[in-house]
């Protein structure tokens, strides 16, 4: 087994490029190797905008919304119906997340409040015919 050379006045031992002499060391410079002279220097770091960034966080759901939707399902539909409306002017003010949770509230509050009153409006009738 043999020991690599050692690197020679010209070489740069920690990015593996030199005048070709004894070799180099370590790993290659990033981004490939830009002529002498240029930006950035050989075996340097990529410049500060090359890094990924951080993704963006994410606005939190609107919980108005999500408490719509709930009790929309859970048949109270005319509480839901007002909690989708005021959930859904909260998020055009605040900008957060959950506007179709709001409107699906809104939407099965509107519908089952909708049910409840021709239900309503049936039972009167037939308690006004006497057929009750």
């Amino acid at each position: 087994m043999t020991n690599p050379p050692y690197p020679g006045p010209g070489d740069d031992p920690f990015s593996g490029q030199g005048d070709g002499d004894a070799g180099g060391y370590g790993y290659p410079p990033v981004g490939g190797n830009p002529a002498p002279g240029s930006y950035p220097p050989p075996g340097s770091y990529p410049p500060a905008g090359a890094y990924p960034q951080p993704y963006p966080v994410a606005q939190p759901t609107n919980g108005m919304a999500i408490a719509s939707l709930v009790v929309s399902l859970a048949c109270c539909g005319p509480i839901g119906l007002v909690l989708g409306l005021v959930a859904m002017n909260q998020i055009k003010t605040s900008g957060e997340q959950g506007r179709g949770l709001a409107l699906a509230g809104t939407i099965i509050g509107g519908i089952s409040m909708a049910i409840l009153v021709v239900y309503l409006v049936i039972l009167v009738a037939a308690a006004g015919s006497g057929a009750y």
